[in-house]
């Protein structure tokens, strides 16, 4: 009995495991950050390069939000606007804005 207990406890952790979300789905506080290079948040202290900028297209720079953001490896969206270095940790989606 101990042993089908153990063996049913272990199966829902590991498939507990397998729902895992990548990235930051919970609102965090945030600037926008706008240059000729295009549009990130700063979390922390870290610019992170929004790909689907139109999510923050009412916003400034400097201001102040509350999003949810998933980290994606790459964005199609690109455009080369200047030619300033801008370093980023890595691109994300926005997912929600406040």
């Amino acid at each position: 009995m101990r042993r089908l207990i153990f063996l049913t406890v272990l199966v829902l952790f590991a498939s507990l495991q397998g729902c895992k979300k990548e990235g930051n789905l919970n609102l965090v506080e945030a600037t926008v950050v706008i240059d000729c290079t295009g549009l990130y948040l700063k979390v922390d202290g870290l610019d992170y390069k929004v790909c689907n900028e139109e999510t923050l297209a009412n916003y400034s720079s400097g201001d102040k939000v509350k999003a949810t953001f998933v980290k994606i490896k790459d964005c199609t969206a690109r455009a080369i606007i200047c030619d300033l270095y801008h370093p980023y940790e890595s691109w994300i989606n926005v997912m929600k804005v406040e």
